[in-house]
């Protein structure tokens, strides 16, 4: 065997795990949309307020998504939404966690990506933070604030994500409202216990 070649197939091989996961971030032109339970988790409870379960999808044949709202916001506009993102394979957190800052840095060239970062938790769970914009004719028409958290569960990896979004605001009021509240948003999400993750 040359000199080298089992780093290098190594490589190769890792390489193809991100592109894999990163094109499951990435495309979803052969989703299954439907609006059912898969986890068998109707509403959950996080930072004080009841999240009921609002959409959800097949997007690919390991991954399954389900996107909870709270009964005050609509799907077309809302100010806070949580979402499972699982991936049913034995796969590491830190793949998936990967395959998105690849992702996130891909979007922050085209603009729509403001900032991230990614930390370890204290229970040793990746995090994803980063803000988005959406800006229309020099005016930011939406804001986001996201925090992710992947876990290694023991049939797969899931991603817990809370979104915070204001509509038609200023960028300095926006990151004054994320900077007040932002310990206690990412407190809730790593605080969370996660459920037993099975597909129904």
């Amino acid at each position: 065997m040359p000199k080298g070649y089992s780093a290098f197939r190594f490589f190769i091989n890792m390489r193809s795990i991100k592109l894999f996961f990163l094109s499951l971030l990435l495309l979803c032109s052969a989703s299954i949309f439907a609006q059912k339970d898969f986890f068998g988790i109707p509403k959950l409870v996080l930072n004080g307020e009841e999240y009921t379960l609002r959409w959800s999808a097949k997007t690919h044949k390991v991954r399954y998504v389900e996107d909870f709202l709270p009964k005050k916001d609509s799907y077309s506009r809302f100010n806070s939404k949580v979402s499972f993102d699982f991936i049913d394979a034995d796969l590491m957190a830190s793949d998936i966690a990967d395959a998105k800052m690849e992702s996130l840095s891909i979007e922050k060239e085209e603009g729509t990506v403001a900032k991230y970062n990614k930390t370890v938790s204290a229970n040793g769970d990746i995090l994803i933070e980063y803000t988005t914009i959406d800006v229309d004719d020099a005016k930011i028409r939406v804001a986001e604030w996201n925090i992710c958290r992947y876990a290694k569960v023991n049939n797969g990896v899931l991603l817990v994500q809370m979104k915070m979004r204001e509509y038609d605001v200023k960028a300095d009021k926006f990151q004054s409202k994320v900077d007040s509240n932002r310990e206690k948003w990412i407190n809730a999400v790593t605080s969370y216990k996660i459920p037993h993750i099975s597909i129904k």
